[in-house]
């Protein structure tokens, strides 16, 4: 038998399902357990159509679109994309994603 061109299963593959990022994110005391209904459907939608080039989400005021964009970004990132851009309207938004991505254990740079 020849098991040369057997691999074995790489520990490292990253997830590009962002409902399989929030998942595998780590219990932390500050950090969401769930995620809401309507957080699921946009993530999944947006997986569903993530090779079109324009995509909008929208959610109701807190409704929890900063978790989405970053969840979203963080595909992006496990992709191979190297550099994704989250732009927030006002330094208050600049603020709370900060705030939202540090909890998540990401790195920000603002």
């Amino acid at each position: 038998m020849n098991f040369s061109k057997l691999k074995r299963p790489s520990g490292n593959i990253k997830p590009l399902n962002p409902v399989e990022i929030f998942e595998r994110l780590p219990n932390l005391p500050s950090t969401p357990n769930d995620l809401w209904r309507g957080q699921t459907e946009a993530l999944e939608e947006w997986h569903k159509k993530r090779k079109e080039s324009d995509i909008l989400i929208a959610l109701n005021t807190g409704a929890g679109k900063t978790l989405v964009g970053l969840l979203i970004a963080q595909s992006l990132v496990n992709e191979g994309i190297q550099n994704v851009t989250y732009l927030c309207g006002t330094i208050d938004l600049v603020n709370q994603t900060k705030k939202e991505t540090e909890k998540l254990g990401s790195e920000v740079i603002i």
